[in-house]
């Protein structure tokens, strides 16, 4: 279902719609160059061609640039997944409910990656 919020006036804010989507998301974080790396795994909420929302167990701070990695099965074929990897920064980063614990981050999509990869899928058909 598109989530697609509204300002006051009642014109759309964002760029692209964004679809609910929930699946498991690796992130990657830090800097390559003598910096710590950190990998965390993550579940995704939305996505959109300009941004990913995804709730993950530890607060990062705005700004951050990221790797993101997801495996999105496909509707038209549950034996494949598309493999999508991207650049993406931090926009907006939020506390879950204090009975979930966890941050629900709001990130906006640098660049893909390519290729976008096409892959059995390990789960089977849904």
């Amino acid at each position: 279902m598109p989530a697609t919020p509204q300002a006051r006036d009642g014109t759309e804010r964002r760029r692209a719609t964004r679809l609910a989507l929930s699946v498991p998301i690796g992130v990657t974080c830090g800097t390559e160059e003598g910096g710590q790396r950190s990998y965390l795994l993550g579940q995704t909420k939305d996505v959109s061609p300009t941004g990913i929302c995804f709730w993950i167990p530890r607060s990062l701070p705005v700004g951050q640039k990221l790797n993101l990695d997801m495996e999105v099965p496909q509707e038209s074929n549950p034996q494949q997944v598309l493999q999508l990897q991207c650049d993406a920064k931090v926009v907006r980063i939020q506390p879950g409910p204090p009975t979930e614990g966890g941050f629900r981050v709001a990130t906006r999509v640098m660049a893909f990656e390519t290729p976008m990869i096409f892959r059995a899928n390990p789960l089977g058909p849904a």
